[in-house]
């Protein structure tokens, strides 16, 4: 997916790609694939669902204004193994979203148990007018099924849950962003369990890394 209305699908392993049929006007920063082949994309103007392996799009009500631009939605993360177990829900995992919403004061992260079908505002990070990184943080790197890491990009603090994004911590704050025109771009966990940011300073274009 790229600027709107470029989404495309394909069906064969990347073989051939088809140009998917007319969906709501978004443009998409992030999407997530589901086995069973739901698509949710999320972007500037909202999110938007597909049950068809992405053939076909529609907004979703809870993520979406049809009168304003009404979202700006920056990351998504899907924590692959954190289950509710109600009727309904997916056993994949919980999928997250964050971003801001048209007249509210701050930055939001909504969850999905079921697919991208409903949607449940759980945190409100206190502040806008910034865009976040995020990454999860599975067993296989130290942590959990319900654990992830995000650092907002204009000020550099980074917060941490361990339930699935129910509750944030803050746990630091990435060198150097605020300063200089340095903003944190992107956060990961590497194999070894520690936390990598990478950063750049706008104008020159110098951009440094750093772990934790």
């Amino acid at each position: 997916a790229g600027e709107a209305p470029a989404v495309a699908y394909s069906d064969d392993g990347g073989d051939t790609w088809t140009r998917a049929a007319s969906s709501p006007y978004y443009t998409p920063f992030r999407l997530h694939t589901f086995r069973s082949g739901r698509v949710v994309a999320a972007g500037f103007y909202g999110a938007v669902l597909s049950r068809d392996g992405g053939q076909t799009f529609e907004a979703i009500p809870a993520l979406y204004d049809t009168t304003q631009i009404g979202f700006d939605l920056t990351e998504m993360v899907m924590l692959d193994g954190f289950v509710t177990g109600q009727p309904g829900d997916s056993e994949e995992g919980r999928l997250i979203i964050i971003g801001t919403q048209a007249g509210r004061p701050a930055t939001y992260a909504w969850a999905s148990d079921d697919e991208g079908e409903t949607w449940r505002e759980i945190h409100a990070f206190e502040f806008s007018g910034t865009s976040f990184s995020i990454t999860d943080m599975p067993a296989s790197e130290g942590g959990g099924p319900g654990w992830a890491v995000a650092a907002d990009s204009f000020a550099g603090r980074v917060f941490a849950t361990t339930d699935g994004g129910e509750t944030w911590r803050r746990i630091g704050r990435v060198p150097g962003v605020g300063s200089n025109d340095t903003i944190s771009k992107v956060v990961e966990v590497g194999p070894d369990g520690r936390l990598y940011a990478g950063t750049v300073r706008s104008g020159n274009k110098a951009s440094w890394s750093y772990r934790s």
